[in-house]
């Protein structure tokens, strides 16, 4: 009997040690793109008509919110950066799992090299954002070389020196589950311009890799085994001749096997790819990009499958909250991508933003544009011209709460808005906006704005504006 009590006394032990230990690495942890397989998580079981799986060509290249909007079927993007195809099967064994999805679309960027990835952070990014299971466990054994199993299985000996970078987003994801605004898609704004590449001829081929060919064979018998479509593709972007030429290759051996298969490098007229505006850099689509292939997914699943159009249906009523919430993050990107401070303050009337405006004193004045774009939110201008005030000024759905200057050293400001307590003081060496109790004001400039979404009720952004009012400075 005293044995089994000691038995018990330890397996307890080891009980909440495993808890501790779990919590520990939740919170420590790096989240990278945790809020894609969150919301994957989060999604009804079998409620997604489409999957989008692959690398980060995948992840910043479709839209599923869009697909939703303009032909009604379901569809989340699952994409993460740096994944190999040896990954993506068992990100797709995962989605069979929790979605039965009737089409499942892999991006074939990797297929120019080996599947052994011995990148350490990039393999976090996959393995940790999957929930323990038999996908997970399958990742780490077959997708990972030995030297890294174990930090992979168990990252605190991988992430144990952050408990000085913890911020208050780590604690909330121990009781929040991050929530996806864009059916998984990481929207990467601003653009670089390049020339169209050169396209080699679809006949000129290089053999893949072994173990290339292995993972592309277990991806197509994984999804006819669970009477799964597939649709192969390669995104268009700045890819060398010998990319190019295996992709060729794969693109032979999977319409040898009856597979679906678009390069989208052979169809880039058709989709009116622009390289100098459709690119946040030389391999990865930005919103305006993503949107055009976007639409031609749209069309060719729509074309080539019996998807429903589901936006009538009652019972998807929630795709078009996720829909409006999409939205929201749109106009929030465009937010925090502009770069010109008079643009920039044309935004702050959005009917959905509370906004802060701190401007503290300086010698200098403000630039006329600044001043008249100030002007066109309905600020009193006239209380700017006394530049030895401290001025605020508060907006909640574009309607001015607070608009107030003065002459004390330092003034403190309380007000709700977008339904959370707000706190500004401004002086002559301070601008702080202090939202739920947390700091959000760069204190750099002369003046300070933060931006607060009522619709996704987060701060999308935090600037200052010199007072010439020819430079916005973020973080």
């Amino acid at each position: 009997m005293k044995k089994i009590r000691r038995l018990a006394a330890f397996a307890g032990f080891l009980a909440v040690l495993i808890a501790v230990l779990s919590v520990n690495s939740a919170l420590l942890e790096q989240k990278y793109s945790k809020a894609v397989m969150g919301g994957f998580y989060e999604l009804e079981e079998d409620s997604v008509d489409v999957i989008f799986a692959g690398s980060s060509h995948m992840l910043n290249g479709v839209l599923p919110m869009k697909l939703w909007e303009n032909y009604g079927f379901t569809s989340y993007n699952i994409g993460q950066h740096g994944q190999r195809l040896n990954m993506t099967y068992y990100y797709i064994k995962e989605a069979i799992k929790k979605q039965h999805p009737k089409v499942v679309v892999v991006d074939l960027y990797y297929a120019f090299e080996s599947q052994i990835n011995d990148d350490a952070a990039n393999l976090h990014k996959s393995v940790d954002n999957l929930q323990w299971g038999a996908s997970k466990i399958g990742a780490i054994m077959n997708a990972a070389p030995k030297s890294l199993r174990l930090e992979l299985f168990y990252n605190m000996f991988l992430y144990h020196t952050r408990w000085n970078e913890l911020e208050k987003e780590d604690f909330l994801y121990l009781t929040e589950r991050p929530y996806n605004n864009t059916g998984g898609t990481e929207l990467r704004w601003g653009n670089v311009e390049f020339t169209s590449p050169n396209v080699i001829p679809a006949d000129q081929t290089k053999e893949l890799t072994e173990d290339t060919v292995e993972a592309l064979e277990k991806i197509v018998n994984l999804a006819a085994k669970n009477n799964v479509e597939l649709v192969f593709t390669v995104f268009p972007y700045i890819a060398a001749d010998d990319y190019q030429a295996c992709y060729n290759k794969a693109g032979q051996i999977l319409q040898a096997a009856g597979q679906h298969y678009i390069n989208l490098m052979y169809h880039m007229d058709e989709l009116g790819i622009d390289f100098s505006k459709d690119f946040y850099d030389s391999e990865h689509l930005n919103p305006a990009g993503a949107a055009k292939v976007t639409d031609y997914f749209g069309r060719y699943l729509k074309d080539h499958f019996q998807l429903e159009d589901n936006r009538q249906n009652t019972d998807y009523a929630g795709w078009n909250t996720m829909l409006e919430r999409y939205e929201r993050e749109v106009i929030a990107g465009k937010t925090g991508a502009e770069g010109d401070p008079v643009t920039y303050l044309s935004y702050l009337s959005d009917p959905e933003y509370a906004v802060g405006i701190v401007i503290k004193p300086d010698q200098m004045a403000i630039g006329e544009e600044v001043m008249g774009a100030l002007g066109d939110l309905g600020i009193d201008t006239e209380e700017l011209v006394h530049r030895d005030n401290n001025y605020v000024c508060m907006i909640d759905g574009g309607k001015i709460l607070v608009d107030d200057s003065t002459e004390a050293p330092q003034a403190a400001y309380t007000q709700e808005l977008g339904g959370i307590a707000w706190e500004i003081t401004c002086g002559s060496d301070i601008a702080s906006v202090m939202i739920d109790l947390r700091e959000w004001a760069l204190n750099k400039e002369s003046i300070n704005i933060v931006v607060y979404d009522k619709v996704l009720q987060k701060v999308v952004d935090s600037v200052c504006i010199t007072n010439d009012g020819q430079q916005l400075i973020r973080k």
